[in-house]
C-alpha cells in the first residue's frame, strides 16, 4: 500500500547528519519522506504560530540558523502581523489565521508559542492536520 499521491510520510527510522557550525558540532536529524515511491531528504520546513516576543528573540533566530530547517510560514491572529515580521524575518508566507497554517501543504512542523488553554487545542489541531508539534 502506498501514500496517497501528494502525501508524504516520515520514514521510521531517519539518518543522521553531522554539521560543524562555527567550534561546535551538533547532530542533526534531517526529514526524510517518501515522495512518489522515493526517498528524499530536505529541510524540516516550519510554521509558527504567533507572533510574540519568544517568537521574534528565540525561535526565528533559532530555525533561520540552523541548516536543517526552513521558516516558511508565520501566522498571527492580528491582522498583518505576521506579514510584517515576515517580511523583517525572511518567513516564505504569513496568514492571519492559525488554521492557514495547519492546511499549508507545505509545513512539515508547527511551533506554538502560546500559553495554557490555547496551547493544547492548537497542539491537538496540529497533530489532526498531520503536523509535528
Amino acid at each position: 500500500m502506498g501514500s496517497p499521491a501528494g502525501r508524504r510520510r516520515p520514514i521510521a527510522n531517519p539518518p543522521q547528519a553531522l554539521h560543524t557550525r562555527g567550534a561546535v558540532e551538533a547532530e542533526l536529524i534531517i526529514l526524510t519522506v517518501r515522495d512518489e515511491g522515493n526517498t528524499v531528504a530536505r529541510m524540516i520546513r516550519f510554521g509558527i504560530l504567533g507572533c510574540g516576543r519568544i517568537t521574534r528573540r528565540g525561535l526565528i533566530p533559532g530555525i533561520t540558523g540552523s541548516p536543517a530547517a526552513e521558516l516558511t510560514a508565520l501566522a498571527s491572529l492580528r491582522p498583518g502581523v505576521a506579514a510584517e515580521l515576515a517580511r523583517e524575518s525572511g518567513a516564505l508566507r504569513a496568514y492571519d489565521s492559525y488554521d492557514a497554517v495547519l492546511a499549508d501543504p507545505q509545513i512539515d512542523a508547527v511551533y506554538i508559542p502560546s500559553t495554557g488553554d490555547s496551547h493544547r487545542e492548537w497542539t491537538l489541531k496540529a497533530a489532526r492536520a498531520g503536523k509535528h508539534v
